[in-house]
């Protein structure tokens, strides 16, 4: 490679560092927001989670719509009657035809306490459902925390990586300009070339990376252009709660292990009262009958009439409650398993957040003395005290420290939202 190439390598490599860093130009401008901002967009554009929303909606109609057999019904009857005439001794009789018409009133009477038990069951069945939408919207909003710092990361390595690009052309330029003064072999200058082109590489992946994740982003939100706005991957203050319990019954799966509990005692209670006796009160009122005699009640009378039903023999009965009694054990084995997993999930987050402190903190102390050893080693370079070997086991070890501090920090935001989702903090109050 002559030098004018490389000179010319060296002008395109900075024009390179230049545009990755300024922002693309999209066919729509892409929106930078915080990260409340977003979260704010996904718990309202997110299409699935509307979706879910619509269906708890339906079902509140649908828990009313199952209740109407307790309810006064009204209804019109109209009835028509033809009765052909018999022959007798020859002669035959007149056909008579007839028709009626009336209101009918019926309104069911509970008598064994069965209809409230109906109530609740429909009742705890919907807040059951949303308590399930709320656990969809906990984990929804957790992922898209975990995406949007997963998106500063991807702009913080970017910085990173073009940053590392720029030393790397820096040391071409210097090591190319000793070459010329025959104070480094050629072989130095083939290293630094070398180390130039992978940085080239690690600045496109890191892009590729970075607009990967802002495609994520745009899918929690509807589809819509967003970017984390202009911030630095900084370590987050944070204090975990300290009642494990309190956390715990605050999740929306064990409020509906405990709804699933409840619905399971109410389903035990309806199976006792298999054989209860039911009651119906109707009034009918026939408002027309033509011969006016033609029906019974006749044209403007009204009956009412009270009708008891007392089961005598019902045989599925008595496995109907051995059921609702295995059910009813079933949910509270299974409200146990999610207490305790709840548990063991916020005892692990914990775990995980001050692991992540303490490694943040080592990482830190780590890169400070990378640089100030790759500040030292770049500038006895540069004053020709030092090998080229030692500057880019310098620079090597910066990028691996530098690229692990970043990712710590990212680790912290990580375990936050670990222990926020284990603790159910993404519901809306």
């Amino acid at each position: 490679m002559t030098n004018m190439t490389r000179t010319i390598r060296i002008i395109l490599c900075a024009i390179m560092v230049v545009s990755l860093s300024m922002p693309a130009e999209p066919s729509e401008p892409v929106k930078n927001v915080s990260l409340n901002e977003f979260l704010t967009l996904a718990l309202s554009g997110n299409n699935m989670l509307i979706g879910e929303a619509k269906s708890l909606e339906a079902a509140r109609y649908s828990t009313q719509a199952s209740l109407g057999g307790q309810r006064t019904s009204l209804g019109a009857a109209i009835g028509g009657s033809y009765l052909s005439g018999q022959e007798q001794a020859g002669i035959r009789e007149s056909d008579i035809s007839g028709m009626d018409a009336g209101l009918v009133l019926t309104q069911p009477i509970d008598i064994s306490g069965k209809f409230g038990l109906e109530e609740r069951g429909a009742v705890l069945a919907y807040e059951m459902r949303r308590a399930n939408l709320d656990n969809i919207i906990n984990e929804l909003m957790a992922s898209a925390e975990e995406s949007y710092w997963s998106a500063v990361l991807a702009n913080e390595n970017a910085a990173l990586q073009r940053d590392i690009l720029t030393q790397r052309v820096e040391n071409l330029r210097v090591t190319e300009e000793k070459f010329k003064h025959d104070l480094v072999p050629k072989l130095d200058v083939i290293r630094a070339d070398s180390l130039v082109a992978a940085a080239e590489t690690l600045v496109s992946e890191a892009e590729t990376e970075r607009q990967n994740i802002l495609a994520s982003m745009a899918l929690l939100v509807g589809d819509k252009d967003v970017a984390p706005e202009e911030t630095s991957m900084a370590p987050p203050q944070f204090e975990p709660g300290s009642d494990l319990e309190e956390d715990a019954e605050r999740r929306p799966d064990v409020r509906s292990g405990r709804l699933a509990l409840q619905m399971a005692d109410n389903a035990k209670k309806m199976a006792a009262k298999g054989m209860a006796p039911t009651l119906d009160a109707t009034v009918n009122w026939v408002l027309y009958s033509q011969p006016s005699a033609s029906s019974s009640p006749q044209m403007g009378e009204i009956v009412t009439s009270l009708r008891l039903n007392i089961p005598i023999l019902d045989t599925s009965s008595k496995y109907e409650k051995l059921n609702a009694k295995m059910l009813e054990e079933a949910a509270g084995a299974s409200l146990q398993h999610t207490l305790d997993t709840a548990r063991m999930e916020l005892t692990v987050a914990r775990n995980n957040w001050h692991r992540a402190v303490a490694l943040e903190r080592g990482k830190r102390n780590e890169a400070e003395r990378s640089n100030e050893e790759l500040r030292i080693t770049e500038l006895m370079y540069k004053e020709g005290m030092g090998a080229q070997i030692d500057l880019i086991n310098a620079q090597t070890e910066n990028q691996r420290v530098r690229t692990e501090h970043l990712g710590a920090v990212k680790g912290m935001h990580s375990a936050i939202v670990q222990l926020r989702r284990a603790a159910g903090g993404y519901i809306p109050k």
